[in-house]
């Protein structure tokens, strides 16, 4: 299974807390969804919305003991989707990914989601924490 990574698991760190091991990773592009900042939350919540580009990385190939421990990491605010990138390499991939529930829509800021300030603020308790 090909998984497209958007928030935290972009940072190598936490991948490989998740996931225990690296995968082959290429470069894509998710049309017509957001990344958004979260209420009192240091993650990020991807949503649906129109005329909006997430940048981030499909894993491939990943294993389903890694995938499970994925699902668990991500919790019960997200589910679990196929969507269909825009890869540089490989032009046009059909993968999952992790879209944040609409039930715990109250929880999304408009702003967007940042990896800097996660690096440079949050990660170093993010990384602390048991999932």
């Amino acid at each position: 299974m090909n998984l497209f990574v958007y928030g935290t698991l972009l940072e190598e760190k936490v991948w490989l807390s998740v996931a225990g091991k690296s995968y082959k990773s290429v470069s894509a592009k998710l049309y017509g969804y957001s990344c958004k900042k979260l209420k009192n939350r240091p993650y990020p919540g991807l949503i649906q919305e129109k005329g909006s580009t997430v940048n981030g990385i499909v894993y491939l190939n990943i294993a389903e003991k890694t995938i499970s421990q994925l699902d668990i990491f991500e919790g019960v605010e997200y589910k679990r989707i196929k969507v269909t990138v825009d890869s540089l390499d490989n032009g046009e991939m059909i993968c999952d990914t992790y879209l944040f529930k609409e039930e715990f829509s109250d929880l999304v800021l408009k702003k967007e989601w940042s990896l800097e300030e996660f690096k440079n603020i949050d990660m170093c308790h993010f990384l602390t924490d048991e999932f």
